[in-house]
Formats: structure tokens, C-alpha cells, sequence
């Protein structure tokens, strides 16, 4: 997908005179951030022209009231580098280095969902160019309010088909002082969730992340990072908070929960940053899948799995999921933000192998949906997830989303093409093949 024109803008107002002319000539208008995404939702599938915010990068911290506000186009990782320095963070932390326009864009969230949720419970406000280039404050920057409508949520996740985030203010939190790790081994994936539902039934204030990758995820993470770790199910664990005696208390809970489900092998860390080798080789997941195969050259595609489930629904869900990959012949690297119910499998495929991905996505999709899970816990609907819309919601929840769109577009210059289609005729977009890297 090509589009006709690409702009970057280095101020409100110039997005407000693109989006003006696009809306005058009646031209697609797709926004675009670092372009981490993996379901297609920055493609200009409708030609226009590809608004790129990244050179939106202000930064304004009003650090009593634990609120920042800054421009989409800066990385997650360079905000928090800013925030360190005042003792301070930004809670949702994704895997991979996104803008923070494209977090709220698509509400991702990562690997401290656990302790400080996704993007959108961390989202105060949002200033947002409408369709026809008006500019909106989507709520004035204090922690709540009850007037009218909340149309930060509404923005949130809409990924850039109601219009174009230029600016976002963040709730901030104390960075804590002191981290505890730990991890733990277990025979199956299922003894793992288990465990960690019971996780989340205790009182273990302090752990902030619970990540979980199974044996074929370790065995790719220890090719691809030259670590030394058995090949099977593993959670990866961090305690942070300003009290070594709480998080030691809290590791050690964990550790008895963990020796009732079938865990094999436990280590502890009293020092956080002594696993920080083992959470870059968590975030590198994709690498590691994609770099799986270097033998059956050119295998660098990657199925990008994103499927969410009722934490009661984890342990059964997420076992039988691996083993529809399992079934197929196909690598089954799977890495989880598990204690939100929400896994990835990441699975590396040659040309060939596609349609019999695409019937493993179908069937891991619809295992989930019947077990009241999401098709996309936080990488978006983009193009990849938009055949899953109404299976998943219903007629009458898409046809309100529509309404929606119309009343703000009635032009449909907006991302088109994305979510959903705007009837029930309208054929749904293709991505021809899955991301490559």
C-alpha cells in the first residue's frame, strides 16, 4: 500500500492545514507514529496522504500535579529516560519502543499492566485534530471529572479513524526505589497459569510484572540472546516498591503458591537489575522468532498472535492454543503478559506455511471468543483482526462503532479502511501477508 504523499508536521497547526485541505479535496488522511505495529493500522490502504507526528515531541512535566504532557511523536523510552531523572515514571510499558501517540492510539499497554494498567487508565486528556481540522481537548487536565461524555476513552484505541492525536497528558507515578525478581519454572503452560491466577487471588501488592514464555519461547530466547535457560515454561517476576522487607515477603508468597502448581525450579534475585538480561531477552521475543529458522533462509515472517481471555479461562485457553501450533507443524513461541490473560504467540512461518497459519489463527481466535476473550488484548484491530469484529461484538455493537465514525467523519477520510468496514457490503481490506520485520 502506497500513499500519494507523506507529510511531517512540526505543529498543531500544520496538521490542522493538512487535515483541512484532505477534507476539502476529500483526500484519506492516515496517521502514522513509529510505526511499531504489527496489524497494519498505519497502511495507507485507500492512497491519501500519511500524516507522521513524530516531529510533535514537546515535553512539559507539572510535576505537583504528576501529570505530563508531551507530543506523540516521542518514544516511550526517552520519556521515561526524562521522567528517571525526576523520580518519576510513565506506567505502560509495551515490549517494544512505541511512540506515546501510538500507545493511546491503540491502547497498548506491556508489561506493567499488572501495577499501572494500559495507556488508557493512564490517559488524563488528549488533544485531537478532528476529521474536518478542528482542534478538541477531549477533558481538562485534572485526575477525574464527570462532565459529559469521556472522550479520551473514546479517541483512545481508535487508531487514528476519528481523528489525529497531537497531544497527550499522561498521569506520572513515583518511581520505585528497590526491585526484587524472581523465576519460575514449570512442566506445562497449564501449571503456569494456573499459578498464576492464584497470583492474582493473593495479596502481593508489590509485584508489578508476571510475564510468562513456554519452552519453545525459551529455547528461541536462548538462541537468539545466549542465555542459559532450561527450555520450558517459565514466569518471569519483578517486585518493586520502597521496602525490601515487603517485596522479600511477597517474592516468598509467590514462591509457595508457585511449589503447589507443579513448579520445577525457582531462583530469586534480591537485586532487580540482576534479571535485566532476562526482561531485554522478554522484550526481544520477536527477534528471537524471527531469527528462529536462520537455517531455512528467507524465513523472516512472523505471525503476530494478540488474544486476550478471562483470567478463569487462561489456564484451559492458552494450553490448547499452543497445541493447535503444536498440531500444525509450526514453532509455538509464546510470550505472555499472563497475569493479564493475555498471550502472544509469536510464530515463525515461511510462504508456504501461510494458509496453514492463517487456519491456526482462525481456530486460536475462535477458541478464545468462546471462552469471552478478545481477539487484541493491545496491539489493535489495524487490518490483520478486522474479519474477527463481529463475531467478537455483535451487529449492533459494530453498527453503534459506525455511527460514531459517520457523526465525526461523515467524509470518511480518517484511517479508512481500518476496524471495520463502513456496511455490511464493503469488502474488508486485505494485508496480502503478515508484517515482516
Amino acid at each position: 500500500f502506497k500513499p500519494w504523499a507523506v507529510c511531517c508536521p512540526t505543529s498543531v497547526e500544520e496538521v490542522q492545514r493538512v487535515v483541512t485541505l484532505c477534507s476539502e479535496l476529500r483526500i484519506p488522511v492516515v496517521p502514522r507514529g513509529a510505526g511499531t505495529g504489527l496489524e497494519g493500522g498505519a497502511l495507507a490502504v485507500r492512497g491519501g496522504v500519511v500524516v507522521d507526528v513524530m516531529n510533535l515531541r514537546h515535553f512539559d512535566l507539572q510535576s505537583d500535579d504528576l501529570v505530563l504532557t508531551c507530543g506523540p511523536g516521542l518514544f516511550k523510552l526517552e520519556v521515561n529516560k526524562m521522567l528517571e531523572e525526576r523520580g518519576l515514571l510513565l506506567g505502560p510499558d509495551p515490549a517494544s519502543n512505541p511512540s506515546v501517540g501510538g500507545m493511546a492510539a491503540t491502547s497498548g499497554s506491556g508489561l506493567s499492566t499488572l501495577k499501572y494498567g494500559t495507556s488508557r487508565e493512564n490517559l488524563v486528556s488528549l488533544q485531537v485534530v478532528l476529521p474536518n481540522g478542528d482542534v478538541m481537548e477531549t477533558k481538562r487536565r485534572v485526575r477525574k471529572s464527570s462532565a459529559g461524555y469521556d472522550l479520551t476513552q473514546l479517541f483512545a484505541g481508535s487508531e487514528g479513524t476519528l481523528g489525529i492525536i497531537t497531544e497527550l497528558t499522561w498521569r506520572v507515578h513515583a518511581l520505585p526505589q528497590r526491585r526484587v525478581g524472581s523465576l519460575m519454572a514449570f512442566p506445562d503452560v497449564r501449571s503456569a497459569a494456573q499459578c498464576v491466577v492464584q497470583f492474582r487471588h493473593a495479596v502481593l501488592t508489590s509485584l508489578t510484572r508476571c510475564e510468562m514464555l513456554n519452552g519453545p519461547g525459551i529455547e528461541a530466547t536462548n538462541k537468539r540472546f545466549n542465555m542459559q535457560l532450561d527450555a520450558v515454561p517459565t514466569l518471569f517476576l519483578e517486585f518493586q516498591g520502597d521496602s525490601e522487607h515487603m517485596l522479600v515477603s511477597d517474592a516468598r508468597k509467590a514462591e509457595e503458591l508457585a511449589r503447589g502448581n507443579n513448579c520445577t525450579a525457582y531462583r530469586m534475585a534480591m537485586n532487580g537489575a540482576e534479571i535485566d538480561d532476562l526482561w531485554e531477552a522478554r522484550r526481544g521475543c520477536w527477534f528471537a522468532a524471527r531469527d528462529w529458522n536462520n537455517d531455512r533462509k528467507p524465513l523472516d515472517n512472523v505471525y503476530p498472535g494478540d488474544c486476550c481471555v478471562p483470567l478463569s479461562q487462561l489456564p484451559g485457553v492458552i494450553s490448547q492454543a499452543e497445541a493447535v501450533f503444536t498440531a500444525s507443524g509450526l514453532m509455538p513461541i509464546m510470550c505472555c503478559h499472563i497475569a493479564d490473560g493475555n498471550f502472544h504467540l509469536t510464530v515463525p512461518y515461511s510462504d508456504a506455511e501461510r494458509p496453514t497459519v492463517m487456519e491456526c489463527d482462525k481456530k486460536v481466535v475462535e477458541l478464545t471468543l468462546s471462552a469471552g476473550g478478545t481477539c487484541t488484548g493491545e496491539h489493535g484491530v489495524g487490518l490483520g483482526k478486522m474479519k474477527y469484529m463481529k463475531a467478537e461484538h455483535g451487529d449492533v455493537h459494530v453498527n453503534v462503532m459506525r455511527s460514531v465514525k459517520r457523526a465525526l467523519d461523515p467524509l470518511n477520510i480518517m484511517n479508512p479502511g481500518k476496524i471495520f468496514t463502513l456496511d455490511d457490503d464493503e469488502q474488508l481490506p486485505t494485508m496480502g501477508a503478515l508484517p515482516k520485520l
